[in-house]
């Protein structure tokens, strides 16, 4: 899904990403996304809930006060600064464009 910018004069769009954050995929606290609509230099600024995510789901999501790390061409490193996340977890990105 392609989010229009609120900016006319702004050149690139933001982008909406559903994506599962695999509890297999958790390296220590890191887990990596790969986007090519990533860059070094824009904004992923909103990862959120999927609809339908359920309570033990959104429980562990919260537990786990997920951050965003290195970020660099291609890819973000979200941090679990709290409980690493034991289950999958369904969220929704943002990938700012915009900013």
């Amino acid at each position: 899904d392609v989010i229009a910018p609120d900016d006319i004069g702004a050149s690139s769009k933001s982008i909406k990403e559903n994506l599962t954050l695999s509890a297999s995929s958790w390296n220590n606290n890191v887990f990596v996304y790969s986007n090519s609509n990533i860059t070094s230099e824009n904004t992923v600024v909103e990862l959120y809930p999927q609809q339908g995510i359920t309570a033990e789901q959104l429980e562990i999501l919260q537990a786990a006060n997920i951050i965003g790390g290195t970020q660099e061409f291609g890819s973000i490193e979200f941090l679990a600064i709290g409980d690493v996340p034991t289950v999958d977890i369904p969220v929704t990105i943002i990938i700012r464009g915009d900013l």
